[in-house]
């Protein structure tokens, strides 16, 4: 196994990686620069008392007590915001893993090569996983800057926690790519592939934030559906990580990718 499909997909990505990492770390880096201070922190909680607690418990505050304080600043700008972003991220790797290639002529002259069908599929997922894990970890290097830069804030966080947190977005950007990745191997029809991993995100985000603010319905009880409601970040940032459940969408997202590889592996190639 000399895994060139791999060498060759970190070669070719690692730039788009970089910036993609770049992007959200300057993102990040004005969210946290923007609150110097506790008070500064303060003085936003208390506006976000005068919201209806609906809209506050859809964007996951359930405890303004915690969100008065930068570790719940941190969870509400980071958490909120960020795993939807990477979704997107998560979806246009998981094109590139078969259909974006097909439309290229790519695989076809991929394919003319001894390389099995499935072990194409395998690598390039594990290479994009690879990319995904670099733009978090360049992303996790600007929160850190950010940090140093607003040390009255930096001295109430528990940067243990904000770490698990962000690596946290890893399984749940894997998860958005194992299902372009699958439902791009088993269809032949790109722009149906692309509907319905936009279906999966869009469904899977409304059903966890309906699913918080609505405690005593249908909603809630369907919310272990969506991938978001394993990223629980007022837990983790006050220490109670669930670290299976924040793995829960790593495991689907190799589940997805398997299906990816038997589809892709019994279909024609699209051309």
């Amino acid at each position: 196994m000399n895994w060139v499909v791999l060498t060759e997909t970190l070669r070719r990505n690692w730039r788009s990686a970089l910036w993609w990492g770049i992007g959200l770390g300057i993102a990040a880096w004005i969210n946290i620069i923007a609150v110097p201070n506790v008070e500064s922190i303060q003085q936003i909680a208390e506006l976000l008392e005068t919201m209806p607690p609906f809209m506050m418990q859809m964007f996951g505050v359930n405890d303004m007590t915690f969100m008065a304080s930068p570790e719940g600043y941190l969870a509400l700008q980071l958490f909120a915001f960020f795993p939807l972003v990477l979704a997107v991220y998560g979806a246009i790797v998981g094109m590139n893993i078969v259909s974006n290639e097909e439309d290229r002529g790519i695989m076809d002259s991929l394919l003319s090569t001894p390389v099995k069908r499935w072990r194409v599929v395998m690598e390039k997922s594990l290479a994009y996983g690879l990319l995904t894990v670099f733009v978090v970890a360049v992303m996790f290097v600007w929160v850190l800057i950010s940090l140093a830069m607003v040390p009255d804030v930096t001295a109430q966080v528990n940067v243990g926690e904000l770490t698990v947190g962000i690596f946290a977005f890893v399984p749940q950007t894997w998860i958005v790519m194992g299902v372009a990745a699958m439902f791009t191997g088993l269809l032949r029809n790109r722009s149906l592939a692309i509907g319905l991993v936009a279906v999966f995100v869009i469904a899977s985000y409304f059903l966890n934030t309906l699913g918080s603010a609505v405690t005593d319905s249908i909603i809630n009880t369907l919310r272990p559906l969506s991938y978001f409601s394993y990223l629980d970040s007022e837990a983790i940032m006050q220490g109670n990580a669930n670290l299976i459940a924040l793995l829960v969408p790593g495991l689907v997202a190799v589940i997805t990718v398997a299906i990816g590889m038997w589809g892709f592996q019994r279909r024609d190639e699209g051309i």
